[in-house]
């Protein structure tokens, strides 16, 4: 063992660890093909096993003998078969497995040959560089880690044009870390060696926003969330400004992709992760958690790890179905364990939060992953039995950022959030929103808000009882004024009765969370409909004898009603007894005269009353105020109506899903053709070096040759011209 240490001159071990396999063979493989690292070298083409023993044998002196390596690199250009694919992926375990045990020789050696393998683009250098990067780490401020960073902000900068030809996304990777770290670097002041990191930082990534801001944008809508963080630097405020103003709405559409989470995830701490995650039961992870702690997250400069961390496990690590059904941890509680960490840091544990709610903000169930969003909605629903100040702060977080997080893209946000709601109650995520709504140990005021997100916003389909078809465009309507005043409504009055009379619009206002409920129950199954309004309602009408169904006045006319003139009708048709089979509420009066707030009042609160097509105009009816009841049992059930409604919805969803599901095809493919053209355009750059270099050397050897010649002519005329003297 004591041997190993003397001769080992890549890394630094200790008597108690095991040797590393990687370390090893490379060593092994330098000290039994020494001879021929060293000129002149041999013109045969090696055999497959002795490449790959030269290529371990070259890693290993490249690295632990600074003075030879241009040699031993020339010796690898003059051998090379595979793009370099083998050496780069030598270098890559080298820096996953053994960059804390390098001596520092050969990490300054491992930057020298990255930068020769950018010059011959090598097979598979952007996942040696995405290795360097997540060397760098978040809330370390010594001399190794500021070293690296350094020294690789300004690679970035000495490979430019190389970079943005060959691998322009390498680039933007590169912006993601440099923004992240340069937020973390300016929330230290007073440390003297931060400040020319700093420098180097900020020429990048503003020469990134200023060059190619379409690159910049690639990474999505955290983009927005790095910016903010720097939005004080005077550096970025015009860039700042400029996204802001310009593009904002853009970027908030684009998800960004899971691989740039893991840039800021240490390979440790990624396998530790993934093991906590994977492996351990509930009941058992305390253990686990206090190792993690101690291991990765001891120090207040290391509390901004956590907002990485919750981002990698809400958007890389998503489990599988047996994973979900087992015993292991879930995700949930090492976010809630997480939360509890930074609680004496306000300022991060508010960035914490906006990390674990980000995606619910601009969520698309057509692009967005459930799974995304998947662990806030579970932390807040099981922590309500023993925890309900977790589930209180963040439902009062999520709804305080819809009126302060970004006031211009506020429909955005109120958008994403409904959408993310309804999504985790559709996927079964959540049994209902019932939960949050009803349930005693919140706030009223937080049910009360959380109520009205839900159903002010929310898309209204005008369905024609007689003719079913697919909704054009403009059937679906929103309007903002109005979803500003029902956001902004207070309803404070939940016991009053509701008056028949309609001269006052005001008395029928209802309580929001029974409008909320109402919402559900007009957009749910029949089933769901009945228990939903005999809850709310307090009624004990027979089920299987009373059906109440609402239909247009015309086969026309489409209309969308207010939720408070339907609480109202169910409310007045709850107070009579009906005997017969089927009971038809005519809602005439409503369609044909939409202003009954008294003295020409509105009850869209001044605006234009809903039409669902151009050139429709509501019709003039009677001045009675009274509902109107017929019996018409011909008519078909509305059960079977919204049967059909829901069959074709599905259809519709089921052909967007194929949709989706081949468009992600086209673009694995399309990713996967642009590797394979990348590893040929290597391919015939390697070809064409070689091929270069062939004609070089048979270039000098034809010009000696008509040297030669050129020698036995003139002596053989030398000697014919004395023989003819003679």
């Amino acid at each position: 063992m004591e041997n190993h240490f003397v001769t080992s001159k890549l890394i630094r071990d200790s008597l108690h660890e095991v040797e590393n396999q990687l370390e090893l063979s490379i060593r092994q493989a330098f000290e039994s093909l020494q001879p021929k690292l060293r000129p002149p070298f041999s013109l045969e083409i090696p055999e497959p096993q002795e490449y790959l023993e030269l290529n371990k044998a070259i890693v290993y002196g490249v690295l632990c003998e600074p003075n030879y390596s241009k040699t031993h690199i020339k010796h690898l250009h003059a051998l090379v078969t595979d793009g370099y694919a083998f050496f780069t992926s030598l270098l890559i375990g080298i820096v996953v497995e053994l960059h804390v045990k390098l001596v520092d020789s050969a990490k300054i050696q491992l930057i020298w040959v990255t930068k020769e393998m950018i010059d011959v683009s090598s097979v598979g250098i952007e996942d040696l560089l995405v290795s360097l990067l997540r060397r760098i780490g978040s809330g370390d401020y010594g001399d190794q880690n500021v070293w690296l960073c350094s020294e690789l902000v300004s690679l970035f900068l000495e490979k430019w044009d190389c970079l943005l030809e060959d691998m322009p996304l390498m680039l933007t990777s590169a912006l993601y870390s440099f923004l992240r770290l340069l937020a973390d670097h300016y929330r230290v002041l007073g440390v003297a060696k931060l400040e020319n990191v700093k420098r180097l930082e900020i020429k990048f990534c503003v020469k990134m926003f200023r060059e190619q801001l379409h690159l910049s944008m690639k990474i999505g809508r955290d983009l927005i969330l790095l910016l903010q963080d720097l939005s004080h630097v005077s550096e970025f405020r015009e860039i700042w400004n400029d996204l802001v103003s310009n593009h904002c709405s853009d970027i908030y559409q684009l998800k960004t992709s899971s691989r740039y989470f893991l840039l800021r995830i240490t390979p440790e701490m990624e396998t530790q992760l993934r093991f906590l995650l994977g492996n351990v039961k509930l009941g058992s992870h305390k253990r686990h958690q206090m190792w993690f702690l101690k291991k990765f997250l001891l120090g207040p400069e290391k509390e901004t790890l956590l907002i990485d961390i919750v981002r990698f496990v809400c958007c890389v690590i998503h489990p599988t179905n047996e994973i979900i059904r087992s015993e292991i941890m879930p995700r949930w509680a090492i976010i809630g364990w997480l939360l509890e960490l930074c609680r004496q840091n306000h300022h991060i544990e508010r960035s914490v939060k906006l990390a674990l709610f980000y995606d619910w903000l601009f969520f698309d169930e057509r692009f967005d992953n459930i799974m995304n969003v998947e662990p806030a909605a579970l932390l807040m629903v099981w922590s309500i039995p023993q925890y309900p100040h977790i589930t209180h702060s963040l439902l009062e977080f999520v709804l305080h950022l819809v009126e302060t997080y970004d006031i211009s893209s506020r429909d955005i946000i109120v958008r994403g959030l409904t959408s993310a709601f309804r999504e985790i109650e559709r996927k079964g995520v959540i049994r209902s929103l019932d939960i949050f709504l009803t349930n005693p140990a919140l706030a009223a005021d937080l049910k009360k808000k959380l109520a009205n997100l839900l159903t002010c916003h929310q898309v209204k389909v005008p369905v024609n009882l007689h003719q079913f078809s697919v909704p054009s465009k403009q059937t679906f309507l929103s309007s903002e004024a109005n979803l500003k005043e029902c956001s902004t409504k207070i309803v404070d009055i939940p016991d009053q009765k509701l008056d028949n009379s309609v001269e006052n619009p005001a008395k029928h206002q209802i309580p929001a969370a029974m409008e909320a409920q109402l919402s559900l129950c007009l957009r749910s199954r029949h089933s769901h409909l009945r228990r939903h309004t005999n809850r709310t309602l307090g009624t004990k009408t027979e089920r299987n004898d009373t059906r109440v169904i609402a239909s247009h006045a015309s086969a026309r006319t489409e209309s969308s009603y207010p939720l408070s003139q339907v609480y109202k009708i169910i409310k007045s048709s709850t107070n009579r007894r009906f005997t017969t089979k089927q009971i038809r509420l005519d809602f005439a009066s409503m369609a044909s005269n939409p202003h009954r707030g008294g003295a020409g009042g509105s009850l869209y609160g001044g605006a234009a009353p809903y039409r669902s097509r151009e050139g429709l105009s509501t019709r003039n009816a009677a001045g009675s105020e009274e509902i109107q009841l017929r019996i018409d049992p011909m008519h078909s059930d509305l059960d079977d109506e919204i049967t059909g409604l829901h069959g074709q919805v599905r259809q519709l969803k089921n052909i967007a899903q194929e949709i989706g599901s081949e468009a992600k095809f086209q673009r694995d493919f399309l990713d996967e053709l642009q590797m394979t053209l990348i590893r040929a355009q290597a391919g015939v750059k390697n070809n064409i070096r070689k091929l270069n270099m062939s004609i070089i050397r048979s270039g000098n050897n034809h010009i000696m040759h008509v040297v030669l010649f050129a020698l036995l002519v003139f002596f053989i005329l030398y000697m014919w011209s004395k023989m003819f003297k003679r």
